[in-house]
Parts: C-alpha cells; structure tokens; sequence
C-alpha cells in the first residue's frame, strides 16, 4: 500500500492575519527575507525566549509536554551545535490554555510580547482551521528596520498524533513527534524546507548524486525535509544541512571563516541569464550523503541586483575535502505549505540536472556531459564555481528502459543460473532505434551503464551497428574502450563522439570478463551490471520492464516476462531492472518527424492494426493526426512511448469518429506510474477513425509547449483483456478460495464476473485489492472506484456495495453464487487494475445492537457506551485486568480505604495507594491515562524486580494540590507484568474526599475480550440480524456517537460487531 505520509507546514503560509502587514518572501534556506536579501533574524545576543501552553499535549500532561519542548529547542542551541551562537530561555507559561480557533488567534494575532508553543491537546485547533498536519509555525513579529530582527514567533502542535487513538490513523511516535517539534522550531527561527536527499524517497531519484553514490540513507535526511516519511532511522534533530544553514543565520565565532565554502552561479544555456530556483548539492566524495549541503538559487535575491538571481553559496563545509556540485530540480509537490522556494511552485529547470564540469563546463551536450564532474576541494572559500544548463534542444537522450528497446544478453552462465564461467564473448547489450526527431548527421556523444561491482575489470565496452545476422557486431564498432572500472554502484559514462549519417539502428555492449560467473546485481557474488531492484524499487520500478530477446552464446533462448517481477522468481532468467544502459544523441538539426504534415484531418497519417509510427511533436504547438479503418466490435489499444523512451512529451491521445468527433481521451497510463497514455476502447460502428497526439497542458509561460525532445512513438493494435470475455453471468471466471485474481476493468462499461461454490451459513469475506496487487510497484495506486456485487445461484442479487473494496455477508443457502466488479462511474482503462480474492467459512463475531437514543424519521442520533470493568473492592491486593486494551476502569477512590502501597515523597510526605491493578503486556509499552476525577487523585506505575517494588511512574511532591487529568507513557517498557495504583492525597485533599474516576489502560494486553479500539457499524431492519454489506460508521472508546441521516424506512436497528 502507499505509504501513508503527513505535511509539516511551514509557517506564514495559511494563516493571513500572520503576515498582513509584513510582505515575506520563502526561501530554500529561510523563510522571511527582505527584497534586498536580508535575512530577519532572532537577536542572538540574548537567549530567544518562548511561552508554552498550559495544557495537555495528546497524551502528555502539560509538564512532559514543556519538558519535551525545552529539549527540541536544545536541539538548536550552541550547546548541541558549537557553531551556532543561539540559546533559549522559557519565559513563563501563557495565561491561558489555548483550545479553540479563537485562542489561537487571540495569542498571535496581535503584538503581545509573546511567542506561544501551543498545545493543540486533540487536534480540535488545526481541525478548526482546516490544517491537516502534525505542526506548523511561523515567525510573526519583525522589526521594520535595520538589523532587521524577528520579535515574536510561534509553533502550533497537533497532540491529536499522540493520543493514544490508533482508529484514526493519526498517529506516531513520542520518538518521531519529537521530530516534528524540532522541525517547527527551525521555522520558529526563520528556517524554511530543505529536501536534500528526501526527495529519493518520493521517487524522485535521477539526481546525479543519485546515480553516482546510490541510494541515501533515512538518517541523512534534513530535520527540515517538507514531509514526515515514517522511514526508520529518520531523523529526530538537526542534521549536517540543518546546522550549516542554522549556523549561517546565527554564526557562532569562527563560521563560516573556519570551514570551507563553494559559491557559485547558475546560468541558463545561453551562459549569461541567471536561474533562479534551481537546488545546488554539494557531496564530500567520501561522505555524499551526510556530508551534503543544499541551497536555492537567487535564496538571497537583491531585486536591484540581477547577479544575485542565480547565486548559490555551501558554508560550513569540510576544510580540504573534495566535493562534487550538482544542480537539480525542486520535487513539483513542494508548493503551497510544503513549499521549497523561492519558486513556488517549483518551476522546471531549463535544462537536464548535471554536475558541474570544470572546464568543460558548457551548454554543449556533447563536451559537457549532465554526469561527468570535476571535484572541488573546500580549502577555503572557492567562488566561480558556475554552472550552465545544457541546451536541450540539440540533446536526445535514449535508455534501456524504453518500451521498444531491445534488450540482448549473451551469457553462457545464464544456462545455469549465474553459476557458470562466462564465456569468451558473453555480453549484455540494448539495442536502440533512432527517434524520428532526428536528422543526418548527427552525433552519438556518449554512452553510460551502471556498474554495481567495483572489482569488475570490463574487457570491452563498446557501441556497434548490426552484423549480418542482425546482432551486435563485435568486430567492427563504432567506438570502443578497453579495461573499464568504476566505482560500485555508480554510472560508468564511457564519451564516443562517434558522427553517424545513417539511421540505423545501434548496440550499446558491455563484455563480461571471461572465465568469470556474472551475477545478478545484490546476488552476493561476480560481475554485475545494474542497480539492485531489490533494494530500489520492486520488479524494475526504476528502469522499467524490457521487453525483448535473451538468448546466450550456445543459441538457448531465454524469455523475459514482465508478469512476474518479484526478484528471485523462477518465472525470470534476470530480472530487468539489473541491466541499465544509456546512449546520448546530440544535433544541430533535430527537428520534425518525416510523416509532416499531418496537423489536421484532411492530411492525417495512414496506419493500420500491429504498425508503429514513430513522431515528433515538433514545431512546439503542433498536433498530429493518423487514419486508420476498423469495425465493429473491435477491441483496439493504442501505447504511447514518450517519457519511458526519455522523451519530454506529456501526451494526450483523443480517438475521434470518422465525422471528427471525439469518442474517448486519455491521458496517463498509470496513476504515479509515467505520464505516456495507453488507450484502450471498442469501436461502436464499421468505418475510418483518428488519432490525435498532443501535449497535456500544452502552453507552458505563454509558449506553446514541443520541439526535438517532445519525440514518441504510437503503436495501434488489437488486444484481449485478461479473462475475457467474463461480462455475463455465463461467462463468469471461476474463483477459488485464498486465490488472488489480477485483472482489470479494461473498457469503459466493462463487468468482470467471477464464480465460486458455498455452503448455507458461510461467512463470504471479498476484498478488492487497488494497489500492490502483484503486477507494478506497490507505490502505484489503481484508478478503479470498485461496485461489488454479490449474486446468488439464480442470478439475484444478494449485496452490493459501493466505492467499497470489501464485501462481507453470511450466505442464505448452499450453491453457486456469482461476484461482479465494476467502475462506480462505468469507467476503464488500463489503470483501472485490480486483484480479487474471497475467504468462505469464517465465522462473523456475535452482534451487539445499538439502539437510537433520539430519532426522527429520517435522521437518527445514536451512542455508544464502550463496555468497562467496575473496580472491586477492596482492592488492596491488585485486581487482575485482561484484554485486549483499551480497558476503561470505572473507580471511586476514598479516604479511608484500606491501602495497599505506601509512598514517601522526598519531603518526607507521606501517601497511600488505595486501588492497585495487574496487567501483563506482551510487546514494549504501555499508556495510562486517569480522568473523570472531582478530587486530588494520583496515577501510578509500579513493577516487580526481584521481590522488591520499583516506582515507574507517578507525580512528585511539587505536583500536589490540582485536580487534573494524569498521564503516564511509557513507549520503551519491556513487556512483563506491571502495577498500576490510583490513590487520592489522604494528607491535604484538594476536593471532597471522595472522587469517581475512569482509568484508561493501552498497550498490548492479552485477552478474549472484544478490543475497543474500533468497532463496526451496520444498519439492519430485523433486529439481531447478522450484519452484512458495508459498515456505515466506525466508533470506538474515543469515537462513541454518529450521526445515520436520510433515512427511508421507520424502524432501524444497528449492530457493533
């Protein structure tokens, strides 16, 4: 399933009433910045002061809540970071606890010499204010003139991620939350988003440091990265970028003058316009990943100063260390509160993302490859370091990954799987076609493949035409390089410079060393090409599925098949993704397709079911047409191969009648899964049909969008969707139980019918799986919006349910029954995958009805009262509780009971537990939480260890004298059994002397009992009828009522299951 992710908003963003009076600027290193390009800082020269909250934070009592925010603002201090030159000082709670929308403007709408940390207990504040987030925060208080200082800030925090309350699906970590707290507290100091090295997690990944070093660790991602990634070992504090940045802002003595420093400009390709926007890297060759810093072009823009558009500079960075410097794009989804400026949103980069080159540093493609470098050593401080886009309309560059690029490997160990020597001229080899966008002459200027084994000496590499037997030609290449090596895990760039004058088609080959046994790439063992697909990305995610011919030097022919992308699978001779290639074509007259004209009906291009065209969209603003005959009933598919080949075309495809009106679009193949259409559709009627190729969202700046690089090729084709025809009842695939079916909604309108066998009183479990259903990486969600409908043997319906994935009932009778899925809005395509699965014979648990506590015809209001354990007395000897968790405890505690446990504060103080219970958990952790109380009641936690009683938690001898709700929270407790007490102060009682109270205790507790945590709820008209169809709401022990509107009938019943 995707993975489920949660913004981190930067201040100043949602909120108008912050910065009325204040015009601010966000940059990818601060956030407030004048148009001269001063930078509003906090006066240093004294501690920056805060104000906490006073109440609760989740399941934090407002102690630990200020306790953890005085460690995260430490986190930022000269204390943890030498080079920086801040402190804090907490300058006295607010007066008030902030709990609604007005509060929190009441606290930082106006000047008030404050800076709140707000504590939203339960998420009702962000709620209010239309956030979905864990935390935002935000400098609001300036100085209108020189230096230029920040007076007042504030962060609000979401405690509704750290309640307790799993149903929801907001939740994490105190670990992970306290991540979040230092990130809002790097914007409460003027420091904007940084993405250094997070954005690989976001399938962003063909940086050249990327490419070059591999895949970064979770740890070296910036505090400041825009989005809370769940990855474990993602950082909780300041790392390398965070401290440089932090330490340029509040220079401690010595920075950056100390350290080394790289500045620099960005250019377009004409060397004299500078680019705003554009993220430069810095990675120390020997530490890429945690030695990195990043900066914004133009971050520190003087709107009078056109040379500071395109400045960058890298402080703090290792003295004498050798680093490399890229240039790379801002990820398109940080815009608006994730936003990485000063572009928002991010705006393209004129060029490809590249190293900078040295000498060789120019707009010219073929001198100045995006992966070739020259390292920069930080001795210093080292200006000029410039660098200028490649001009992409005179570069092509083609990848193994394209659809059609036929993918050849010659490997006599491959008989055997990997575990025979290598043969005198086994190689791996992808042949490429020419792109119709260009034109004789033209330049093959390089070639690359990714090297995964640095002890590997390849004895050829090479770029070839085809032999006589239409295979590579090993005898006589185009170029050739003897004895590479390269650094494992890196691309392997070997120049050519080769002119071609023909189109025909060429060989890119890498020879494996002979007598050798070539491995699969993280096989453990022998040369290997290739990044490991493993490890970056499921079946070739990353490089895509290559089709194509394997055969070896013995003439074995080996079939590659992309049904099966699971790494290992037997259905595999090596997996795709392991072999990656790459040539680059450069020209001075790349242009249009030789099918022009063909911008309008009347000069449409001919082209017939099984034929490929291929095109360019070129004049920019161009559309082409193609005519082709077909009939009734035919079943057509058209492939774009546009940004898989490379290509920057966004295509659309329209397919238009004979008369030019249109019949169907489409636009992406997959959702998060390329942007190259795939359409598929039955003609209605006999006769002539047109396709239409355009550009999605053609006019990009005011410009019509194409041009040499907007190149594709348009394959027509007639095809069978899997299990068809299944569209009838008769014609129904069958389905075993526990068996997973892929399959998709092909066609506009398409019903896919499934049958299996049932007995009377089995329960029928159905799910519909829309993402990781086996076939494409489990990032890639279906568009699919399911309607499940459930047949009996005479084809009456029995349940439908829908845009539900699941489909549970308990059957009437024993026989056939029939599951048919569809689109809610009778829609299809090739995105519209799924797989299918059914379980037959579980047992439902028992019903509880629910009744209406008010109702009306057509609306009824209903509660719950979750179901607790009354506290026995006397209870001196501790109550047994068992689960599964949460347990709601219904006490009274009273002065007087007869106590269990004696406890001495350190005041000589003395107190009684009066009410004890045992729990035994069975993995780490266990939250308590008392409330509901009128007196002076205390929480404890007591354990066992060799026959004496450790105290693990409760209050102290300052905490006396308040009526208030307790906590305590305990994430890393080992599991065992544990002592919990509730006791009321018998000294000096603050309320009567008696007090009911409600104990609430979460952690993995084992029992029979229901858990209530979350519970189902159905709708039926027979009272205890089983439940079945889809559940209408969802209530738990923290979500106890809800709301059944527009209703039909008069009597309803409801069940909790």
């Amino acid at each position: 399933m995707k993975q489920h992710k949660r913004n981190l908003v930067a201040g100043g963003i949602c909120f108008a009433i912050l910065i009325a009076s204040i015009s601010m600027i966000e940059a990818g290193g601060f956030i407030r910045i004048r148009p001269s390009g001063d930078v509003y800082r906090w006066d240093d020269s004294v501690p920056v002061p805060f104000n906490p909250d006073q109440g609760m934070l989740g399941v934090l009592s407002n102690t630990d809540a200020v306790n953890m925010v005085n460690g995260s603002f430490g986190l930022w201090g000269n204390t943890n970071i030498p080079t920086s030159n801040l402190s804090f000082i907490n300058a006295g709670q607010l007066s008030m606890d902030v709990v609604t929308a007005a509060d929190f403007a009441a606290v930082t709408g106006t000047s008030n010499g404050l800076s709140p940390i707000i504590f939203d207990a339960d998420g009702s504040i962000f709620e209010a204010l239309g956030i979905d987030a864990l935390g935002f925060a935000s400098i609001n208080v300036v100085t209108a003139t020189e230096p230029y200082l920040v007076l007042e800030g504030f962060a609000v925090l979401n405690g509704d991620y750290i309640d307790g309350d799993t149903s929801d699906g907001n939740e994490t970590t105190l670990e992970s939350f306290g991540g979040v707290m230092a990130h809002e507290f790097g914007h409460f100091l003027n420091l904007a988003h940084s993405q250094v090295n997070g954005h690989y997690f976001l399938g962003d990944r063909d940086d050249p440091g990327f490419i070059t070093y591999g895949s970064p660790p979770a740890a070296s991602l910036s505090i400041m990265f825009p989005i809370a990634l769940g990855l474990p070992g993602e950082p909780t504090g300041p790392t390398t970028d965070d401290i440089r940045t932090i330490s340029t802002l509040y220079p401690a003595g010595g920075f950056p003058g100390a350290f080394g420093k790289i500045e620099g400009q960005v250019f377009e390709n004409d060397a004299i316009s500078s680019f705003q926007g554009a993220n430069v890297i810095a990675r120390n060759q020997n530490d890429p990943f945690f030695d990195a810093s990043t900066w914004v072009t133009g971050l520190l823009k003087d709107s009078v100063n056109p040379s500071t558009f395109g400045a960058y500079e890298l402080n703090g960075l290792t003295n004498d260390a050798s680093y490399t410097i890229e240039v790379v794009n801002i990820n398109s989804r940080f815009e608006g509160p994730s936003r990485v400026p000063p572009r928002d949103p991010p705006v393209p980069l004129p060029g490809p993302e590249e190293f900078f080159n040295g000498a060789n540093e120019s707009s010219d493609a073929g001198s100045d490859q995006p992966l070739d470098f020259t390292v920069v050593t930080a001795t210093g401080t080292v200006s000029g370091i410039d660098i200028i886009f490649n001009d992409e309309s005179k570069l092509v560059q083609l990848d193994k990954s394209d659809n059609n690029a036929e993918f050849i490997l010659s490997v006599q160990s491959l008989i055997t799987r990997f575990n025979t020597p290598n043969g005198p001229n086994d190689y791996a080899a992808v042949r490429y076609s020419i792109p119709a966008s260009v034109h004789t002459p033209f330049t093959v200027s390089s070639f690359k493949f990714f090297n995964n084994d640095n002890l590997t000496v390849w004895p050829r590499v090479l770029l070839t035409t085809a032999n006589a037997s239409d295979q590579p030609d090993l005898d006589n290449p185009l170029a050739e390089v003897n004895d590479v090596t390269g650094p494992e895990r890196s691309l392997i760039t070997v120049p050519t410079g080769v002119t071609r004058t023909s189109l025909e088609d060429i060989f890119v080959v890498v020879q494996f060393p002979p007598g050798e046994a070539v491995a699969a790439s993280g096989s453990g063992g022998g040369p290997a090409i290739g990044a490991d697909a493993g490890r970056i990305g499921r079946g070739g995610f990353e490089f895509g599925y290559v089709p194509g011919n394997l055969f070896s030097s013995d003439g074995i022919t080996f079939q590659e098949t992309n049904t099966a992308p699971d790494i290992g699978s037997p259905d595999r001779s090596v997996d795709a993704a392991n072999w990656e290639m790459s040539v680059q074509l450069t020209g001075d007259n790349l242009g249009p397709d030789n099918l022009e004209p063909n911008d309008d009906l009347a000069n449409a291009t001919p082209i017939s079911y099984g034929e490929t065209m291929k095109a360019v969209i070129a004049p920019a603003g161009e559309l082409d047409y193609y005519e082709f005959t077909g009939s009734a009933g035919d079943t057509i598919q058209v492939d774009i191969a546009a940004q898989t080949h490379g290509s920057m075309l966004d295509g659309f495809l329209t397919l238009l009648d004979g008369n030019g009106t249109p019949i169907t679009v489409h636009d992406d193949e997959f959702s998060g899964f390329g942007e190259d259409p795939k359409l598929q559709t039955v003609l209605p009627t006999d006769g002539n049909y047109f396709l239409v190729m355009d550009v999605w969202e053609n006019v990009a700046n005011g410009q019509p969008l194409g041009g040499p690089s907007y190149f594709y090729e348009l394959h027509l084709d007639t095809f069978s969707p899997a299990f068809e025809p299944n569209n009838e009842i008769s014609q129904a695939t069958p389905l075993k139980v526990d068996e997973k079916l892929i399959a998709a909604i092909d066609l506009k309108g398409d019903i896919d019918f499934y049958s299996f066998n049932a007995q009377a009183g089995d329960f029928l479990a159905t799910q519909v799986f829309l993402a990781d259903v086996g076939l494409l990486d489990p990032v890639v969600i279906s568009f699919l919006s399911p309607v499940v409908t459930l047949f009996d043997t005479d084809g009456t319906t029995v349940l439908e349910t829908e845009n539900a994935s699941i489909l549970q009932t308990t059957l009437p009778s024993d026989g056939t029954y029939f599951l048919a899925i569809a689109d809610l809005d009778s829609s299809g395509g090739a995105g519209f995958f799924y797989a299918v699965s059914i379980e037959v014979g579980l047992e439902l648990p028992s019903p509880v009805n629910l009744t209406a506590r008010d109702g009306l015809k057509d609306k009824v209001e209903l509660s719950w009262t979750p179901p607790q354990v009354n506290e026995i007395e006397p209870n001196i000897q501790p109550q047994n509780l068992s689960g599964p968790a949460p347990i709601l405890v219904a006490g009274s505690a009273e002065i007087g009971d007869p106590g269990g446990i004696m406890i001495t504060f350190s005041n000589g103080i003395v107190d009684i537990v009066e009410d004890l219970f045992d729990v035994r958990t069975e993995s780490p952790g266990l939250n308590l939480r008392l409330t509901g109380t009128s007196s002076d009641l205390d929480l404890w936690l007591f354990a066992l260890q060799s026959g004496s009683l450790i105290t693990l938690g409760g209050p102290s001898a300052e905490d006396r004298g308040t009526i208030s709700d307790q906590t305590i929270n305990v994430s890393t407790l080992p599991p065992g059994s544990y002592i919990i007490g509730v006791s009321i102060f018998d000294s000096n009682p603050v309320g009567p002397s008696t007090s009911p109270y409600r104990l609430i205790i979460n952690g993995d507790i084992p029992g029979t009992g229901p858990s209530l945590q979350s519970f189902n709820i159905y709708r039926s008209e027979t009272s205890n009828a089983v439940s079945s169809g889809s559940a209408i709401a969802n209530v738990g022990f923290r979500t106890t009522s809800f709301t059944d509107q527009n209703l039909a009938a008069n009597t309803f019943f409801y069940q909790i299951t």
